[in-house]
């Protein structure tokens, strides 16, 4: 995991020199600079009209019986989104914007729930504990009292 931050950290800013170097080189500079500004509004416009949708739908979830995890995923990507529309560059505001297309951040936000040990839901609704499977039954409740017991007295 470390390796691959570190890859990210160190090859995102190179990948975005290279293709502001390209991008500006077919249109110009002030071009590349405009289209820079308009994607980072245009994403910020995005975000709060979206944010707005994912809101709604994470207050109805508990009405219509829907865990509320994929919601609050998608709030989560939609929140990242914003933060890669606002970093200047084109591959940031590509990512950017993919997580701002409704089907491709709904396949995303239920694959991390899919992957999540917390979200357990069947199709019944039941949802169990943390690494449970869907359907399958809770381990048993062992009730037991615990008392202390002195080393040094004898039994």
């Amino acid at each position: 995991m470390g390796f691959l931050l570190l890859i990210l950290v160190i090859g995102l800013p190179l990948a975005e020199i290279f293709v502001f170097i390209q991008v500006g080189e077919a249109i110009g500079a002030m071009p590349t600079i405009v289209l820079t500004v308009a994607t980072a509004l245009f994403g910020i416009a995005c975000v709060r009209w979206q944010g707005l949708g994912v809101l709604m739908r994470l207050h109805a979830a508990p009405a219509t019986g829907e865990p509320p995890a994929v919601p609050l995923l998608e709030g989560a990507l939609i929140a990242l989104a914003g933060v890669l529309l606002l970093i200047p560059g084109f591959l940031t505001d590509a990512a950017g914007l993919i997580l701002l297309l409704p089907p491709a951040r709904s396949a995303i936000a239920h694959a991390l729930a899919r992957r999540s040990r917390t979200y357990t839901t069947d199709l019944h609704g039941r949802s169990g504990g943390p690494g449970q499977r869907p359907g399958q039954r809770p381990p048993p409740v062992i009730d037991a009292e615990a008392r202390e017991v002195d080393p040094d007295q004898p039994r």
